[in-house]
């Protein structure tokens, strides 16, 4: 069964002896649904760790109104999940189609067995992934049918007929990155069999949102959206977007403006018609006026108009006890720039989302106040009015023909924009943002459902999915950034489903424990750890990750020689380093000493007293120099020093103290004015609604690596295209972006990633994406000459899939590993060709691959189904032509640990509401590879140093490479079955073989081939 689930009422996730894990022996599972075809690759399977402690982000939730225990998850990247028991459960349903971004789900009104998925997500975000049109299944989830609208990329909306099922209308907003004519609504009469675009308004603007009138459904209510995001920008409206009625089924629409809709420009638009009274529709509108001039503070080094920083000389290493500048005062830097971003906001506020709240929408301006709980306003105060011309919540009475404005609260448009209403009642409606907030009188008022609302908070923020049901209107779900919330008390109280491992991580790495752990970060769900294995017979369960930063986790590192200190980054370079031993953290952030003329501006350059990284700790710093850092900071270890670390900004810095002080590389990027950068034919320096949302700097840089070879050759790759690389430590760079063969005439793709190689100090591997162009094309290159000339190996990769990472293995220079867009990619030839890797591994964006230094474990941070790790890539590190010319050939033996039972990790855990990772296999792994299929019996026998044989197994006869698992245990008495002695450890338990060497022997087809085992006593049981 998946990993989310189990098949027993009890689980009990600890016993007596960790041999009991396995069989007398265990062989490797093939031809597993999403298995590698290649006899090469299909042993190797990939195992789900988790975490599912915070989820990722879901966009639509689907509940059958025939049977209401189905219910459908669409992940914005992690495929759809299904519900069959209301909840208690759920299992992937989509896992081996050509995407995992979900739009949005409908469901059959009487038959749950017919649902279709729109792919895409909608929601504009920054990290937005792709689809490929709608799917449709008509048996429940068990497979699925592409049926068309293969180009809109995104799907917001489907629409069934209750009346007529067949009919199906789909609101595309199109490409997010570019133009493209394959958006609008669309319309089958047939089940999907046909389509036809019966609205569409031009290349830049698709609909966002439909509506069907309950008691007519010729009468349909859309919006269309005008918007467009770049790599440094985002415009998120104009003239295109609007609202929109039809009452002949969508053969002719009118346009709705006036009657009470505001003036302006709209951006996004969310709908809903009451099923209680079809007259009512709510409307939630973004308006305001663009075109006019930008006007940005000048002192804002997050603005629009970020001054570029004059460059600056690197110099020598400080001296040993020189330096710590950035030591203990910057530890509180977290605390200090919550401060810091309130008081720069000036007094109080009003919360129209949350002026049915406690303090009836009043809100104290940050670090004014002080104390515990919401502050009650001030004798005499009176909340503000309504404004005719602004955007919000609006009602109309009569179908559409005129409308109230009821509220301005509208919390980012551009990423929320959802409204619901009560089926039961038009007083009731639900809005999604930071906390989704209720009305209960018609969308006059509303509370936040949280604390700050006068409710209990869910599990997460972020809401962007919301379902009411239609017979108990207080039960509701809301989806999130951090999974699934349930509440049965109209949104009072909550309960957090965390069953599914769908984080969206974006970096792994992981430290040198026994078994050791990874590291990564997700996104809004900040920095986690958690073990790769666990000793005992259970699996990784949720309590045993740990969080240890916040924000957007970004990248994470660990020291090799101490796995207690560990760096992580959030979002715009707020970097933090931990030791875990005395759980103390500091801010390490980059910061440049303030201007010592005017102390206001020589405060807010430093960061408010510490707020984004404390005291000034960059020692050839120039006074006010400023500096941009992108939402995905990349902070690396030197591999030949822990102690010195690489963090870029638009400058590379360098510490040699794990990020107490550092020196910074003049500015690397292209320094691009985003003022004079057009989207949709608006300039940069123009007003625009949600302008820019959520690209804080632009032209920084996005990835670093540092020959493993050779100390101080060191790459750094930008937003904005640049390629550059160092041969002195960090003092002078070269751009060699502009020698890769391939790519567009002044591109400002991102240098995805970098990795310096294993063998040569020249060569390194980079990867290049340029989807924020609108180009989903694969690019990877190799140099061999440190960046004068290039070599494209995209070779066979798929041509639509955008690549997120390249790895070179340690031990193998021709074994290399791609993540894209929509899966994991390998090489056996350095690059010549490649296939695909998923055995036991779903469609998913694949964001970064490590390789774990001494267990050779392929460890793969996913974007949408959080960490999976191939356990011991030691036959593909040492297969080369001259094996695979061998009849056969036996592999080394990894080390294998005689685990012991860690008792204090037992855990018992009822039902089958819980997460448990799968356990690496225990003992060790025998490969081997056969040319041909064995006609034979395959022998393995095992003996000790005396060469007494101690255990004798059967091997598999496939060709290709093979695996058996020895779980260290001796044969077993001749009159003892399997499974004899029964449980709790008693009678004919299987012990593990003493500590020592071993000797593997492997007859095959007369053949008969050697190798050593160690296997190593557990002395690492304490090791926390």
């Amino acid at each position: 069964m998946p990993a989310h689930t189990h098949p027993h009422r009890l689980i009990r996730l600890a016993l007596p002896l960790a041999l009991l894990a396995l069989p007398l022996f265990m062989i490797a599972p093939r031809g597993q649904a999403g298995a590698a075809a290649d006899p090469l690759l299909g042993v190797f399977k990939f195992r789900s760790i988790g975490p599912a402690s915070m989820g990722g982000r879901i966009d639509d939730i689907a509940v059958s109104e025939s049977d209401p225990n189905i219910i459908y998850l669409g992940y914005a990247v992690g495929g759809v999940f299904k519900s069959e028991n209301n909840g208690t459960t759920f299992e992937p349903v989509f896992e081996t189609y050509s995407t995992a971004s979900i739009g949005d789900i409908a469901i059959h009104p009487t038959n749950p067995n017919i649902v279709y998925v729109g792919t895409g997500e909608p929601n504009n975000r920054q990290t937005t992934s792709f689809g490929d049109g709608i799917y449709k299944t008509t048996d429940g989830g068990k497979t699925f049918t592409n049926i068309g609208l293969k180009d809109t990329q995104s799907i917001a909306r489907i629409a069934i007929d209750p009346k007529n099922p067949e009919t199906v209308y789909v609101a595309s907003p199109g490409h997010l990155f570019g133009p493209n004519a394959e958006r609008g609504v669309f319309k089958t009469t047939d089940g999907g069999k046909s389509w036809s675009k019966i609205t569409f308004i031009d290349e830049d603007t698709g609909f966002t949102d439909i509506a069907l009138d309950p008691s007519n459904s010729n009468t349909i209510y859309a919006a269309s959206y005008q918007r467009r995001r770049s790599g440094c920008c985002f415009n998120g409206g104009g003239p295109g977007s609007a609202l929109w009625k039809s009452t002949d089924a969508g053969r002719t629409w009118n346009k709705l403006t006036g009657n009470g809709l505001p003036p302006g420009t709209y951006g996004r638009i969310a709908l809903d018609v009451s099923r209680s009274n079809p007259n009512v529709v709510y409307a939630q509108i973004e308006t305001g006026e663009t075109g006019g001039p930008v006007i940005t503070p000048g002192g804002d080094v997050m603005a629009a108009t970020e001054a570029t920083p004059a460059g600056a000389a690197a110099v020598t290493p400080p001296r040993a006890g020189q330096g710590g500048a950035g030591g203990a005062g910057a530890a509180t830097g977290a605390a200090a720039e919550g401060q810091a971003a309130g008081g720069g906001r000036g007094g109080p506020s009003f919360n129209w989302c949350n002026n049915a709240g406690p303090t009836r929408g009043y809100q104290a301006g940050r670090g004014g106040g002080g104390g515990a709980g919401p502050q009650q306003p001030p004798s005499g105060w009176t909340p503000p009015v309504l404004d005719a011309k602004r955007g919000g919540v609006f009602r109309s009475e009569n179908k559409g023909n005129s409308w109230t404005l009821l509220s301005h609260c509208n919390a980012r448009p551009m990423y929320f924009s959802q409204l619901r209403v009560d089926p039961t009642t038009d007083k009731t409606i639900y809005v999604a943002g930071l906390p989704a907030a209720k009305s209960l009188d018609g969308g006059k008022t509303f509370a936040t459902l949280d604390e700050a609302g006068g409710h209990f908070t869910p599990g997460h923020v972020d809401q962007h999915a919301i379902w009411i049901d239609p017979k108990n209107p207080k039960h509701i779900m809301v989806g999130n950034d951090g999974g699934l919330d349930i509440s049965w008390d109209q949104g009072r109280t909550w309960d957090f489903v965390n069953t599914m491992a769908t984080g969206l991580a974006y970096v792994v790495t992981a430290d040198m424990r026994r078994p050791y752990y990874v590291y990564i970060g997700l996104q809004d769900n900040g920095s986690w750890g958690g073990p790769s294995a666990v000793r005992g017979r259970g699996g990784i369960m949720s309590s045993d990750w740990f969080g240890i930063g916040g924000g957007d986790g970004f990248y994470t590192a660990v020291d090799p020689t101490d796995y207690n200190m560990v760096i992580t980054e959030s979002q715009d370079g707020n970097t933090n380093r931990y030791d875990l031993r005395t759980g103390r953290g500091q801010s390490i952030r980059p910061v440049a000493p303030p201007v010592r003329a005017g102390g206001a501006a020589a405060q807010q350059q430093a960061g408010g007293g510490g707020g984004r990284g404390g005291p000034p700790n960059v020692l050839n710093a120039q006074p006010g120099d400023r500096y941009r850092f992108n939402w995905n900071t990349p902070v690396i270890m030197s591999p030949h020093n822990p102690k010195i670390v690489w963090l870029g900004g638009n400058r590379l810095f360098k510490s040699y103290n794990q990020g107490d002080t550092w020196v910074a590389s003049a500015d690397l990027t292209k320094q691009i004015d985003r003022n004079k950068v057009s989207l949709m034919g608006v300039p940069g320096d123009r007003t625009q609604l949600s302008k820019n949302d959520g690209v804080g700097s632009y032209s920084t840089i996005v990835s670093t690596s540092e020959s493993p070879v050779l100390p101080g050759v060191v790459w750094a790759g930008t937003d904005d295209g640049n390629l550059q690389v160092s041969r002195d430590g960090g003092v002078t760079f070269t751009e060699v972006g502009r020698n890769l063969p391939g790519l567009p005439p002044n591109h400002q793709h991102w240098i995805s990633r970098i990795d310096a190689s294993h063998f040569d100090a020249g060569t390194a591997y980079v990867s290049v994406d340029g989807h924020r162009s609108d180009d989903l094309r694969p690019y990877v290159f190799v140099t061999r000459t440190y960046g004068q000339s290039f070599e494209s190996i995209s070779s066979n990769l798929p041509p639509f899939g955008n690549v997120q990472v390249v790895r070179e293995d340690p031990k193998n220079r021709n074994l290399l590993y791609v993540g894209t867009e929509f899966g994991l990619f390998i090489s056996l030839d350095g690059g010549k060709g490649w296939k695909r890797f998923m055995t036991n591994y779903p469609t998913v964006r694949t964001d970064d691959i490590f390789v774990h230094p001494r267990d050779n474990d392929l460890i793969v941070a996913t974007h949408g189904r959080s960490v999976w790790i191939a356990d011991d890539m030691t036959p593909l590190q040492q297969l080369t032509p001259q094996v695979q010319a061998e009849d056969a050939f036996l592999f080394d033996l990894r080390p294998a640990i005689a685990y012991l039972n860690d008792q204090q990790r037992g855990q018992q855990v009822g039902g089958q509401k819980v997460f448990i990772g799968e356990n690496a296999p225990r003992g060790a792994a025998i490969n081997y590879y056969l040319k041909a299929a064995a006609s034979g019996d395959v022998k393995i026998a095992i003996a000790d140093v005396t060469g007494k044989v101690i255990r004798n197994l059967d091997g598999t006869k496939q060709s290709g490479i093979n695996r058996v698992v020895w779980n260290l245990a001796p044969d077993p008495p001749p009159d003892q079955g399997r499974g004899a002695g029964g449980g709790g450890g008693r009678g004919g338990v299987p012990q593990a073989v003493e500590p020592g060497t071993y000797i593997v022997t492997l007859a095959v087809g007369g053949n008969t081939l050697t190798r050593p085992v160690t296997v190593m006593q557990d002395r690492w049981l304490n090791e926390r």
